[in-house]
C-alpha cells in the first residue's frame, strides 16, 4: 500500500501496521480526534472520509477532508504534544485502522529498517509541509506589495485639460461640502452634484488616457519621453494622488483599496457592495459612495450574483447534485439557493476565515448549516499538490471572480485541479474581468487593482488545456464580465 504520508513503508512494513491495528467505527458527525485532546496513536482511513478542523469563534472550520488511505495522528507521536492542533471528525461513515503509541514503538524496536523509513517518511512530510507554509507567506508578501506610484510621468506631460477637470473636481466638492454643512442644500442635491462631478472626472481621465490626447501627452516633453503605457499610467498616478483624499472617505471604495492584485475580494467589500447602502466619513462620504455603488463595477457584481443564482438552482435541482464553490468569499448565492433545494450539499474553499465564519452563521440561520461544509485552504496550493483534499466527484464546480486574480500559468493549473474534482459530465463555470469593462481606469487608478482581463473565448481556450470541453453558457447580460462553462467528458 502506497501512502503519501508515510512514502517509504514498503508492503511488508504496512503488512506489520495491519497486524497491530485496531479496528474502528465512526458515525456522520462523530469526533475521532479532538482539538486539544491528547491521543497517542496513528489513524489509517479505511473507508469514508473525515474533515481536519480548528475551532474559530467557538465553531470548527475545515482545514483540510480527507478520503481512503489518508494518515493522521502521526505528528503528535512525532512532536510528544500535550494536545492534538485539530480536531478530525467523520464526514461520513468512517472506518479507520488505530494504531497505538506502545504497539507502534514495538514494531519500530523489532522489525529492521522500519525505524529509519518510519521517522524518513514523517521527515519528507514535515519538508513539504514547509515549503507549503513558506510559499504561502511569500504568496502573501506578493500580494500585500504595491507599486510606487511616481517617476512615469513628467509634469509638463500631465494635459492641461485634465488638471483644471481636477481642479474642477475639488472644488466643486468643497462647496458641495460648505453648503451640506450650512443646509444650503438637501441630501437628494448634494448627491445629484457628487454623482455628476464624480462621472465628468472620470470621463475626462478616460478621454486623456487613451487615443490622440495619450499620443499628444507623450510627445509633449521630447526630454522625458516615455512610451504610452507609461504616460497612460503617469496620469493615472497624478488623479490618484490628488483625489485620494476625497475617495477614501467612501466606505466601499476604502475598503476595495484594501484589496490590491492577488488577494481574492474580501468579505466585507463584497458585502457593502450587495448590500448597496452608502456609508462614508465626512459630510461627502456617503455621496462619494452613493455614485461608486451605482457604477458599472458594482452593478456588475450585483447583477452577476443574480444571475449566478438562477444558474445554480437549474443545476441544484438535479438529482443528487454536489456544488463545489471555490474563494467565493461569503458565497451568499448559495445561501440564496440552498434553502430551497432540501437533498443539495455544497462545499466552500476559501482563503478567508471571517468569510467562511460568517457563512457558517448565515446557514446556521437558515436551518442549512448541516448540507454546507466549509474549507479554510489555499486554492493554489491544491493545484500545486501542496496541500492535500480529497472530495467526492463533484456535480458542479463554481467561482465568481477567481480568474481575475491568477496569472495564465496559475489558471491552468487550477483549470487542472478542477477537472480532477469533477465527475463524468459535471460541470464547471468560471467567470473573468472583461477587457471591454467600462470602468477599467477606476479599476487601476483609484481602487489600484490590477486584474488580469479575459475574452470568454480566450477562457475557452484555457479549458481546452486543461482537458475539459467548453460548452454554451447561458445568455447572461452582466456588461465588462468574460462567463465561461466547461464539461468533462466521460472517459
Amino acid at each position: 500500500m502506497k501512502n503519501e504520508t508515510l512514502v517509504y513503508l514498503t508492503s511488508s512494513d504496512w503488512q506489520a501496521l495491519g497486524e497491530i491495528a485496531i479496528r474502528k467505527f465512526f458515525a456522520t458527525g462523530e469526533i475521532i480526534i479532538a482539538e486539544g485532546y491528547s491521543l497517542r496513536s496513528i489513524f489509517i482511513l479505511r473507508r469514508g472520509y473525515v474533515q481536519v478542523e480548528r475551532e474559530y469563534q467557538g465553531k470548527g472550520i475545515a482545514l483540510s477532508q480527507l478520503g481512503v488511505g489518508a494518515v493522521f495522528g502521526e505528528m503528535s507521536l512525532l512532536e510528544q504534544q500535550d494536545g492534538a492542533s485539530a480536531s478530525v471528525i467523520a464526514a461520513s461513515e468512517v472506518e479507520v485502522d488505530v494504531i497505538e503509541e506502545l504497539s507502534l514503538r514495538s514494531l519500530l524496536n523489532s522489525l529492521p529498517g522500519f525505524s529509519s523509513r518510519f521517522y524518513q517518511s514523517l521527515a519528507v512530510t514535515l519538508s513539504q509541509r514547509l515549503r507549503a507554509v513558506s510559499e504561502q507567506l511569500s504568496q502573501r508578501n506578493d500580494q500585500s506589495h504595491r507599486p510606487t506610484r511616481t517617476g512615469n510621468i513628467s509634469e509638463r506631460q500631465i494635459p492641461p485639460i485634465l488638471v483644471d477637470d481636477v481642479e474642477k473636481f475639488k472644488k466643486t466638492m468643497t462647496q458641495i461640502e460648505q453648503q451640506v454643512r450650512s443646509r444650503q442644500i438637501t441630501s437628494i442635491q448634494a448627491q445629484t452634484q457628487t454623482y455628476n462631478a464624480c462621472t465628468q472626472l472620470m470621463d475626462s481621465l478616460s478621454k486623456h488616457s487613451q487615443g490622440e490626447s495619450l499620443i499628444d501627452s507623450a510627445w509633449s516633453n521630447l526630454l522625458a519621453f516615455r512610451d504610452l503605457d507609461q504616460v497612460e499610467s503617469g496620469i493615472g498616478d497624478y488623479v490618484f494622488r490628488e483625489l485620494f483624499p476625497l475617495m477614501m472617505q467612501s466606505t466601499t471604495i476604502a475598503h476595495c483599496y484594501t484589496r490590491p492584485r492577488g488577494l481574492v475580494d474580501g468579505y466585507e467589500t463584497n458585502q457593502l457592495i450587495y448590500a448597496n447602502e452608502a456609508e462614508g466619513d465626512g459630510w461627502i462620504g456617503e455621496f462619494i459612495d452613493s455614485w461608486f455603488l451605482a457604477t458599472q463595477f458594482c452593478q456588475n457584481r450585483r447583477q452577476g450574483r443574480q444571475e449566478l443564482v438562477q444558474l445554480l438552482q437549474h443545476y441544484g435541482q438535479q438529482p443528487s447534485t454536489s456544488i463545489l464553490s471555490l474563494t467565493s468569499g461569503a458565497a451568499l448565492e448559495l445561501l440564496d439557493v440552498l434553502p430551497k433545494i432540501p437533498s443539495l450539499h455544497v462545499t466552500l474553499i476559501c482563503q478567508d476565515l471571517i468569510a467562511l465564519h460568517k457563512t457558517r452563521q448565515a446557514a446556521e440561520k437558515l436551518g442549512c448549516a448541516k448540507r454546507m461544509t466549509l474549507i479554510q485552504n489555499d486554492l493554489l496550493l491544491l493545484a500545486k499538490g501542496q496541500e492535500k483534499l480529497t472530495l467526492p466527484p463533484q456535480q458542479f464546480i463554481y467561482s465568481f471572480g477567481l480568474l481575475d486574480y491568477l496569472t495564465d500559468e496559475q489558471l491552468i493549473l487550477v483549470l487542472q485541479w478542477i477537472s480532477t474534482q469533477l465527475a463524468d459530465q459535471g460541470t464547471v463555470l468560471l467567470t473573468n474581468i472583461s477587457p471591454e469593462h467600462p470602468d477599467r481606469l477606476l479599476i487601476k487608478h483609484i481602487l489600484e487593482w490590477s486584474p488580469y482581463y479575459r475574452t470568454s473565448s480566450e477562457l475557452a481556450e484555457f479549458l481546452l488545456l486543461a482537458g475539459l470541453e467548453p460548452i454554451t453558457p447561458p445568455d447572461v447580460k452582466t456588461i465588462g464580465i468574460s462567463w465561461v462553462m466547461g464539461r468533462k467528458e466521460s472517459k
